[in-house]
């Protein structure tokens, strides 16, 4: 993992370690209910049955997202752009989805993590699998929506 990478993980896990045994905050229904239709926008959009452009909302425009390969995407924009051309490559994903294992809230950041698992169009006769974790920092913009701020992707 390259130096930025692994600063940007110990930045990011800090206040979750540091509330280890502490009882976790509500997680506001709002937050919720933003972060089940994002993912769920994701999902569409990798198997092509939606717009990668309806994800964009979901990231704050100074948002950065960490590849598993520790390639650092900064702004909303941008990341969405990343994922349109990495799944112009794949191709829309034949199966699969993403599962939350978890969320908490410490102070005014949401975070959430889980895993994914999604499986598109063969190349070679074989079968392309991508699988691999995720730890989502989500935080309320200047008009009170809740944003990606951070994404880290992980390899499994």
């Amino acid at each position: 993992m390259r130096f930025a990478t692994t600063l940007f993980v110990i930045a990011t896990m800090a206040p979750m370690l540091m509330a280890a045994g502490r009882p976790a905050a509500r997680v506001p229904e709002a937050a919720r209910q933003t972060i089940e239709h994002a993912n769920a926008a994701w999902v569409a959009a990798m198997k092509g049955h939606g717009d990668m452009t309806a994800v964009s909302g979901g990231f704050a425009p100074d948002a950065l997202f960490i590849t598993p390969d520790g390639q650092i995407v900064r702004g909303g924009d941008a990341i969405v752009r990343f994922m349109k051309e990495r799944l112009a490559r794949s191709g829309p994903a034949v199966r699969g989805g993403l599962v939350q294992d978890g969320i908490r809230r410490e102070g005014s950041l949401v975070y959430e993590w889980g895993h994914v698992t999604l499986e598109f169009p063969p190349r070679d006769g074989k079968p392309v699998k991508m699988t691999g974790r995720y730890l989502t920092v989500w935080a309320r913009d200047a008009a009170g929506h809740w944003q990606i701020t951070r994404n880290l992707s992980l390899p499994q």
